[in-house]
């Protein structure tokens, strides 16, 4: 079974998405992909840490100027967690993100560490 959620995205309601431009187009941000996935992700696997794995950003989602919002959807496959997120606007869908949503391994800083005398120089660790 394959949870989705679908949304119109309406850019009039959500003013800040103008703001979003790429070459001349207001385009969604990828940011907001990966927010939809990780609400998904709590949603389905409930609180904890999360990542997103081999994500790939397949097509920008352009964002007309007024009018003809795009429904979006997110479906999730709850055996494996892949996830995929798509629009559909003018009758035609267009897939726009696919990752694999996990919980992810809790991660440990190091005691000693200081953070602010750490830099990475030339790929080395330097302090």
């Amino acid at each position: 079974m394959q949870p989705v959620w679908e949304q119109v995205l309406d850019a009039s309601r959500l003013g800040w998405l103008a703001d979003h431009v790429i070459q001349d187009a207001a385009v969604f941000p990828a940011a907001g992909y990966i927010e939809m996935a990780l609400a998904a992700g709590r949603a389905l696997l409930g609180d904890g840490p999360l990542q997103l794995e081999d994500m790939d950003i397949l097509k920008p989602l352009a964002l007309p100027a007024s009018g003809g919002w795009p429904r979006v959807n997110l479906r999730v496959d709850g055996a494996d967690g892949s996830c995929e997120i798509a629009s559909r606007q003018r009758d035609e869908n267009t897939a726009h993100l696919r990752c694999r949503i996990t919980r992810a391994e809790p991660t440990h800083r190091p005691a000693d560490a200081d953070l602010a005398t750490t830099v990475w120089l030339a790929g080395e660790l330097q302090r």
